[in-house]
């Protein structure tokens, strides 16, 4: 990655308490070494809940490339699709996980969770 390229490992989603819509976020940050008093970081999300998870992940991902965001692809390492506090702090519909892993996979990325927990990463 350069220098200044903003990368991110992935998109982070949550549903509305009622299930009616979903909020799709992204943090990125540049690639300056760690503590670096001039690294950037930020946020970039749906204002408003879309009706989709689908949606609101695709929006939130043609923004996040329009300001040069980037989702590296290493040997080890896919991007991947989350779950606001892993389903536990905020709404979550019963079947989440196989939704949330399910977008990952149209996108390409890693699916991360299996049944009742993370799925860890060598």
């Amino acid at each position: 990655m350069n220098q200044n390229e903003l990368w991110a490992t992935g998109i982070t989603v949550r549903c509305d308490y009622d299930d009616s819509g979903w909020w799709a976020w992204v943090d990125f940050e540049d690639s300056t070494p760690h503590a670096h008093v001039g690294a950037m970081a930020g946020r970039i999300g749906t204002k408003y809940a879309l009706p989709t998870l689908a949606a609101a992940i695709d929006r939130v991902l043609e923004y996040a490339r329009q300001i040069g965001v980037v989702f590296p692809r290493l040997t080890e390492f896919l991007p991947t699709v989350y779950y606001a506090g892993d389903g536990e702090s905020d709404y979550a519909p019963h079947n989440w996980r196989q939704l949330v892993n399910a977008e990952a996979r149209r996108l390409g990325w890693r699916p991360i969770y299996n049944g009742e927990r993370v799925v860890e990463v060598k």
